[in-house]
């Protein structure tokens, strides 16, 4: 037996569905903002929006189980792509640096460099290491 999917549609920009307007189960989209909506209850009714017009996902709340063995896409840009307006823990490769990097204390700190370049490294007791480049 087949799924019924209600779709109920607007094209309205910056219209979105409040919670009386669906059932569980029925998606709303936006034409105009390209927006689909739908309706959860998990104890508490509410509206999720699914995609953005932007071609980005909505944030995403709690915690995010990943149980694939493959990959996870990270955002990648320029450092002059950088978020305006970044958010402590933000993740992105930076593709000037050829590095992962975080978002932590009002700054972009390196986490992973592709050439592995230890550089200098300071122990608890500040003595200081080169390691240098590993090959």
């Amino acid at each position: 037996m087949a799924n019924l999917i209600k779709l109920k549609r607007s094209a309205v920009a910056g219209k979105a569905p409040v919670v009386g307007d669906l059932e569980l189960g029925e998606l709303a989209l936006n034409t105009y903002d390209g927006k689909l909506y739908t309706k959860k209850d998990n104890g508490t009714a509410s509206i999720v929006e699914l995609s953005g017009g932007s071609g980005t996902l909505s944030t995403i709340t709690g915690d995010v189980d990943n149980t694939a063995t493959g990959y996870f896409d990270l955002p990648s840009g320029t450092t002059a792509q950088r978020p305006g307006t970044p958010n402590t823990g933000m993740i992105r490769y930076n593709s000037t640096l050829g590095c992962l990097e975080s978002y932590v204390q009002s700054a972009w700190q390196v986490i992973a460099n592709t050439t592995l370049d230890y550089g200098l490294i300071t122990s608890a007791a500040d003595t200081t290491f080169d390691y240098g480049a590993l090959s």
